[in-house]
């Protein structure tokens, strides 16, 4: 199983989201490996950080030079899930990694920025599916929404006519645990108790919990 969190885009929140998503389905036993494609490799150096506190589980963190490598590693995938963090940007490798994903998913604010940089990664997605002759869906999370924020049409509302994304029901705020606890290699399910985010928690445990059972439901559809 592959699941992408890609956005044409940098600094949307990609690479917070598949580490912590990393974190918690190792947690829950499966097997996880974490292809970092970002060109600041973040997951990388947050794996390095956790590797010197001897209480963290270790990651499965792989980087490509190649393009042809990436693809030989995806066609010849066992039973783990790979869990794929592509950069802000359009590239040979963010194409391929939607091109197998199993399941894309792609965090915004409520920046108009990054709204309109959907815009073209709609553009994107369908010249993939051209490409690989079939439909090539993106799931949006609404990302680092200020938690005072309740009314968010004006976010949805340019995303509704687009054939290639789904929004997705879990919604996250932005919570300053989120950019804290990657600085000590940890996910917010792993921070000491004076400092855990119960918040945090909760609205990740909401989008993972979706995220699976979207899998789920297509694992069993398939069978």
């Amino acid at each position: 199983m592959i699941i992408t969190f890609s956005h044409p885009k940098g600094g949307v929140g990609k690479t917070m989201l598949a580490f912590n998503y990393a974190v918690y389905c190792q947690n829950k036993g499966e097997a996880v490996t974490i292809a970092d494609l970002d060109g600041q490799h973040s997951i990388t150096n947050f794996g390095k950080i956790r590797d010197l506190d001897g209480g963290l589980s270790k990651l499965d963190i792989l980087k490509f030079e190649k393009v042809e490598d990436f693809i030989a590693f995806l066609q010849n995938s066992d039973s783990r899930k790979i869990i794929i963090d592509t950069g802000g940007f359009d590239s040979s490798f963010n194409r391929i990694a939607l091109a197998f994903a199993n399941m894309v998913i792609t965090p915004v604010s409520d920046s108009p920025v990054e709204v309109m940089r959907l815009l073209d990664f709609d553009r994107i997605l369908g010249e993939i599916s051209r490409d690989v002759n079939h439909q090539i869906l993106t799931h949006i999370v609404l990302n680092r929404i200020h938690p005072s924020l309740r009314n968010m049409e004006h976010v949805i509302e340019p995303l509704k006519d687009k054939h290639n994304f789904v929004l997705l029901d879990s919604v996250v705020r932005d919570r300053t645990r989120f950019k804290f606890s990657v600085g000590q290699g940890r996910s917010v399910y792993e921070e000491n108790e004076g400092v855990l985010d119960d918040k945090a928690v909760k609205e990740l445990n909401n989008l993972f919990e979706e995220i699976d059972s979207i899998i789920n439901e297509r694992i069993n559809n398939e069978k």
